[in-house]
């Protein structure tokens, strides 16, 4: 015998109610909401544009994760879709961890180089 399953839902009941806070280097984020299906290959996630990868359901229709791309700042818009139907509140927004200085160090007394260590202080776009 062979047997379907189908899955239905509204585009309406794909909503986030929250996500945690990667750091500026990217990292693996949860999110929590409602009508994720049960299906991780049914589900997109971009943070502002940028593609979310490693999709996985943690709970059926409930909580995902994903790595976020690299950041920074707050607010940055998360698109998750569900079969090509998208999530319903499009205010739902993402932040990345703050900056903290560990350290400081400086050249000289008067001007010089001065040097911050710590973490989450941007990207790093020397490459």
């Amino acid at each position: 015998a062979m047997y379907s399953r189908f899955f239905y839902f509204n585009a309406s009941d794909v909503v986030i109610i929250s996500s945690t806070s990667p750091p500026t280097s990217g990292g693996r984020i949860t999110i929590h909401g409602n009508g994720f299906g049960e299906d991780a290959k049914d589900i997109i996630v971009s943070i502002s544009g940028v593609p979310c990868t490693g999709v996985m359901l943690v709970e059926n229709d409930s909580i995902i994760s994903c790595l976020a791309p690299p950041g920074q700042g707050a607010s940055k818009f998360i698109f998750l879709s569900v079969q090509g139907r998208p999530n319903r509140d499009v205010n739902t927004a993402l932040s990345y961890l703050a900056p903290s200085v560990s350290s400081m160090s400086r050249s000289g007394t008067r001007g010089g180089l001065v040097t911050l260590s710590g973490a989450n202080l941007g990207i790093d776009t020397s490459s």
